[in-house]
C-alpha cells in the first residue's frame, strides 16, 4: 500500500501485455509507451491512486524526477548498462527517503539467463570504471562480438573477461 512502481521494457507490446494483466488484477496502471509521454509522467507523480507506470527503456524518462516510486522492474534483461542506470536514477535522487528496490526478470535456462549474467558482469565493471573516473557520457559499451553472441544463444557460460575488455569501450 502506498508503493509506486516503474516497469521498464524494450518492447511496447510487452508493456501493453503487462498493463492489460495488471488491469485485470485491478491494479491501477498507466502506460507511458504511447504518445503523451510527459503528460503520463506528470499524471503518475500527481495521482496517488496510480500504482504502476510502464515505461519504454529506450525513452527511460531521461531527466525526470520520479522519486514518488520506490520499485523498478526490468521486464527483460538488458545489455545497456547506461540505460538501466538512467532508469534507476529516476527514483534514486538526492533527498530520496524511501528504500528502493530493483527487480529484474528473465526466463531461466534460456538466452535471457545468459544475458542477465552478462548484464550483471557489465554492471560490476561499469561501477568499477565509474569509481576510476570514467563517465557514462564519455564512454559507453559496444555491442557484443559475433562469437560472444553465439555463445550466449548456445547457453554457454561467459567468463568475466568476455563480458567487457578495454577494447570493448568506445573512446
Amino acid at each position: 500500500p502506498g508503493e509506486k512502481i516503474l516497469i521498464f521494457s524494450y518492447w511496447a507490446q510487452v508493456l501493453d501485455l503487462i498493463e492489460s494483466a495488471l488491469q485485470q488484477a485491478r491494479v491501477s496502471v498507466l502506460n507511458a509507451a504511447g504518445g503523451k509521454f510527459a503528460e503520463a509522467l506528470d499524471h503518475f507523480r500527481a495521482n496517488s491512486a496510480l500504482t504502476v507506470l510502464c515505461l519504454p527503456l529506450k525513452r527511460g524518462a531521461n531527466g525526470a524526477n520520479l522519486m514518488c516510486a520506490s520499485h523498478i522492474i526490468f521486464a527483460e534483461p538488458s545489455l545497456m548498462t547506461a540505460a538501466e542506470a538512467q532508469a534507476i536514477g529516476r527514483i534514486y535522487r538526492l533527498g530520496q527517503t524511501k528504500h528502493m528496490h530493483v527487480h529484474r526478470f528473465y526466463v531461466a535456462r534460456t538466452v535471457e539467463e545468459s544475458m542477465f549474467e552478462l548484464s550483471m558482469m557489465r554492471h560490476r565493471q561499469f561501477k568499477e570504471k565509474a569509481a576510476l573516473g570514467f563517465r557514462a557520457q564519455d564512454r559507453d559499451f559496444r555491442m557484443l562480438d559475433l562469437g560472444t553472441m553465439e555463445r550466449l544463444f548456445r547457453g554457454e557460460k561467459l567468463e568475466e573477461a568476455q563480458a567487457l575488455t578495454e577494447e570493448d569501450m568506445i573512446l
